[in-house]
């Protein structure tokens, strides 16, 4: 839900990038500023500084790597979401959605994006979870609806 200000315009919708790889994390911001409903708060290049950043840069949705050198994806978006339970997670990662994707939604995450994917679905996924739902690719989905609970 996007909070109106008082000059009548929407609120931007505030959004953590968490990623290690310094170009990558420019090419999300850029993607991401783009869009008229979003705004990066914060950036951080490990787990630690991500939870540093949570109380300054007061994120509504997170954009986490899943390998990052000094933490694991998963770990943090459960510290995240224990620290700020409202708050989204997207976890992007290049390992393969049948691999990690139950693990992100079991840790918390609110979705997971191949980064093979990131440029035409970035926006649509957080779209999605801006309005609380779930962020799967088709792939996702049907790999899901097909594995033992």
């Amino acid at each position: 839900m996007v909070s109106s200000n008082p000059f009548g315009a929407a609120a931007k919708t505030p959004v953590l990038l968490v990623e290690d790889h310094v170009e990558i994390r420019k090419g999300m911001r850029v993607l991401i500023e783009r869009h008229p409903e979003y705004t990066v708060c914060g950036e951080a290049s490990h787990a630690r500084q991500a939870e540093e950043l949570l109380a300054t840069c007061q994120p509504r949705i997170a954009v986490v790597d899943l390998s990052l050198t000094q933490g694991n994806g998963l770990e943090l978006t459960k510290s995240l979401r224990a620290l700020r339970p409202a708050l989204s997670v997207l976890i992007v990662s290049v390992h393969h959605e049948e691999i990690y994707g139950k693990s992100a939604l079991q840790a918390g995450a609110s979705g997971y994006l191949m980064k093979s994917d990131m440029l035409e679905n970035l926006l649509p996924a957080l779209d999605r979870i801006r309005r609380g739902e779930t962020y799967l690719s088709p792939r996702l989905e049907a790999y899901l609806r097909n594995i033992p609970a």
